[in-house]
């Protein structure tokens, strides 16, 4: 029987995730990294950290098999955590106007450190004027009202006290403004500055200076999963697991999470926020809701984020795919509350591939306009 379970992982080392841009020393000078890395990089670490807790799947080559306990674990959530609160991708219909920035300052260190930057976040008023917006018809426009001159919060992250009342009211009973997080906080860059080895090369000539960027995370600062698997999954608390460029140290938390509340949902509209990246079969939009009778109103959706990865079993780069990035913000209507409730009752991810879902791509969360 599967159960839930709560894992913190918290890098004892800096960090480096690659993202999908090629880079070949010599060519280029600078590795860029992404952060936080793709769910898959998550699913991935904690799935070997069970494997070496049973030895034996791997010496019998029972991986991926119906004998492989391993193949159970789902990702139902992922999330950073700093000093136990929980922090998510700030939905992109949330922007700060750029006329008006109050920002809460002190030394540079405790401004890194401790403080949260207050921006004037504000929900975007809706139009009414029928638009195209990316080759779709939509009913409404998101604006910043006539006379407001606004902008994104980039790399923007929220609390989950604000994300509840984000989530559970609606704009229309949010707060004015709210505390904002930015990713610039809890990260110190550390780069690494590297010399192709000549032992690789034909001509000493074409040795090459590179630089990787590692970064240090605040020390308070953790990846934060749900996780659904077998009841042995305990063992991992306390163990170690190697995590992103040069297989650096990470220690793993397990323990039981607390029970969710479902959020009540007592009208036909509604908004999806995405807590994690998500790939749709019909590019930024997904065809699913479409064809389930859900009525696409309006949307916030944020670039696109390539991500691609090795196959360890095909020895191979897996292919490169866009995804949504999380934080974009859907805006639907349904039939009724019902049956929005119907479509979405024990749903976790808005992905379609079963492989996608496992790994916790298109995590989402509905909320109240």
């Amino acid at each position: 029987m599967d159960n839930i379970f709560e894992v913190t992982i918290t890098p004892l080392d800096t960090v480096f995730f690659r993202d999908a841009k090629p880079f070949t020393m010599g060519d280029d000078s600078w590795g860029n990294g992404l952060f936080p890395p793709a769910p898959s990089v998550l699913y991935g670490a904690i799935r070997s950290a069970y494997l070496y807790q049973h030895p034996h799947i791997l010496e019998e080559k029972l991986v991926d098999t119906d004998q492989d306990p391993s193949k159970s674990i789902e990702v139902i959530g992922i999330n950073l955590n700093y000093e136990n609160s929980d922090l998510f991708p700030l939905p992109l219909d949330l922007v700060q106007d750029k006329n008006r920035i109050e920002v809460v300052r002190s030394n540079e260190v405790d401004r890194k450190r401790k403080k949260k930057r207050y921006l004037n976040a504000k929900l975007l008023d809706r139009g009414s004027l029928e638009e195209n917006f990316r080759g779709l018809k939509v009913g409404n426009i998101l604006t910043g009202g006539v006379d407001k001159d606004v902008e994104r919060i980039v790399n923007g992250l929220i609390d989950l006290e604000s994300l509840e009342d984000y989530y559970c009211y609606g704009a229309s009973e949010m707060k004015e403004g709210v505390d904002v997080y930015t990713l610039d906080q809890f990260l110190f860059e550390e780069p690494k500055i590297g010399n192709q080895s000549a032992r690789t090369l034909e001509r000493e000539e074409d040795r090459a200076l590179y630089r990787v960027g590692f970064k240090r995370m605040h020390k308070k600062l953790s990846f934060k999963l749900q996780v659904k698997a077998k009841e042995d999954f305990l063992l991992l608390d306390k163990s170690f697991v190697r995590l992103g460029g040069e297989g650096k140290l990470a220690k793993i938390k397990v323990e039981k999470p607390e029970e969710e509340e479902a959020l009540d949902l007592d009208e036909a509209e509604f908004k999806i926020l995405l807590t994690s990246p998500a790939f749709f079969d019909n590019g930024w939009f997904s065809q699913e809701l479409a064809d389930a009778g859900f009525e696409l109103i309006t949307a916030a959706v944020g670039n696109p984020v390539a991500i691609g990865g090795f196959d360890l079993a095909k020895k191979c780069p897996k292919p490169l795919r866009k995804a949504v990035p999380a934080g974009s913000v859907y805006y639907y209507r349904g039939s009724s509350a019902a049956a929005i409730k119907d479509f979405f009752h024990g749903r976790k991810s808005l992905c379609t591939a079963k492989s996608d879902q496992k790994q916790g791509y298109g995590l989402f969360k509905l909320a109240k306009i």
